[in-house]
C-alpha cells in the first residue's frame, strides 16, 4: 500500500529558541523570595539563590567557598572557570529534586541502600583506600573509568567519571545527589580535587534548605 506524502509542519527557529529559553540560566541580584514546591514541600527562596526557575528543574547556584548567593561583590565567582580562578573562588549549581523512588514507603533509596545495590551488582569493582576517609570502588579500564566514593560517616556516596589521563588531571566529572532533612534531594557536579569539602557542602546545604521550608506534608 502506498501512502501519500504529508509535509511535516515546520517549527520556526525563533519559536524553538523562545521555548528553550525556560531552560537557560537566568541569574539575578534580586532578593525577593520565590515560591517553589517540590513534591509536598514548599520553599520560599530568595531570587538571587536561583539560576534556573520552573518549569525547568529549579536550580540554586552558590559561590564557593562560603555557599553564598549572587551579589555584586561575588559576581566574579559565578563566571567562567578562568574568571573564577582569577578571583580565587568558584560556584556550584544544585538541582532541586524530589523524594519519590523505589525505596520503602515510595521514597528514593538512601545512599546506604544504593551502595548495597552497587556492591551486589558490581562484584568485579576493585577497592582501594582513598583520601579524606573515602573508600574507592573502581569499574572499567583506565581510559574509561568510573569510581564510586563511599564514606559511612554522613552516609556519603558519589560517582566520578574519567576518560583517560587528561580527564583525570582535570579532575573528571563527579556527581553527588544527597537527601535533605525534608526527604527531597539536591544534586550537583564537581571536580575530584574538591572532594575534601563534600561533607561540609552537604551539611551546609541541608541547613540552608531547611531555612527555606515554609510548609510540607
Amino acid at each position: 500500500m502506498v501512502f501519500p506524502a504529508v509535509a511535516q509542519q515546520f517549527t520556526p527557529y525563533g519559536e524553538i529558541k523562545k521555548k528553550s529559553q525556560i531552560f537557560e540560566p537566568r541569574p539575578s541580584f534580586d532578593t525577593s523570595p520565590v515560591t517553589i514546591r517540590i513534591v509536598s514541600v514548599v520553599y520560599r527562596i530568595p531570587r538571587n539563590y536561583l539560576s534556573v526557575l520552573e518549569p525547568a528543574i529549579p536550580t540554586l547556584k552558590l559561590s564557593w567557598p562560603g555557599l553564598e548567593p549572587l551579589t555584586q561583590e561575588n559576581e566574579k565567582c559565578f563566571g567562567s572557570i578562568a574568571q573564577s580562578e582569577r578571583a580565587g573562588c568558584t560556584s556550584f549549581s544544585f538541582l532541586m529534586l524530589g523524594s519519590r523512588g523505589p525505596g520503602p514507603g515510595g521514597l528514593a533509596l538512601t545512599n546506604s541502600e544504593m551502595f548495597e545495590n552497587f556492591r551486589k551488582h558490581s562484584p568485579n569493582a576493585t577497592w582501594q583506600s582513598g583520601p579524606f576517609g573515602y573508600d574507592i570502588y573502581r569499574i572499567g579500564p583506565e581510559e574509561a573509568r568510573t569510581e564510586k566514593y563511599r564514606k559511612v560517616d554522613g552516609d556519603i556516596l558519589f560517582t566520578c567519571h574519567f576518560q583517560g589521563q587528561e580527564s583525570r588531571k582535570r579532575g573528571g566529572v563527579c556527581d553527588d545527589m544527597f537527601r535533605l532533612e525534608d526527604m527531597n534531594h539536591l544534586q550537583f557536579y564537581f571536580r575530584l580535587h574538591q572532594i575534601e569539602h563534600i561533607a561540609e557542602i552537604e551539611a551546609r546545604m541541608r541547613k540552608i534548605m531547611a531555612g527555606f521550608v515554609t510548609r510540607g506534608d
